[in-house]
């Protein structure tokens, strides 16, 4: 888990190198851990590795079948559109922001 929120913190500041790097450590530890293959997935989208993202999200599904962000972002790069975004990828994304959004209007 450190390895992984480490990396999570890296994306944050920006750092996606060092955020690989720590998803990297955290999948060599744990192959089957599914956030971090998420995570890796996001990183990598960022840096515009698709390819590579596609893969990281298929392999978090193959791991966890339902999960929402992962299938919800290799929806967005597969083309596979939907009306909405799934219930659980929204709620995931809202909790995420609820942290910052006070400090978004300084």
């Amino acid at each position: 888990d450190a390895h992984n929120n480490l990396g999570v913190a890296f994306q944050d500041l920006g750092k996606l190198d060092d955020a690989l790097a720590s998803y990297h450590n955290a999948l060599a530890i744990k192959p089957d851990y599914a956030e971090a293959h998420n995570n890796l997935g996001n990183a990598l989208r960022q840096l515009g590795k698709l390819d590579d993202a596609v893969a990281s999200y298929r392999t978090a599904l193959a791991l966890k079948p339902d999960y929402a962000g992962a299938q919800h972002m290799l929806n967005s790069l597969t083309g596979n559109t939907t009306t909405a975004p799934p219930r659980g990828y929204v709620e995931t994304l809202f909790d995420g922001y609820a942290r910052k959004f006070d400090d978004s209007f300084k």
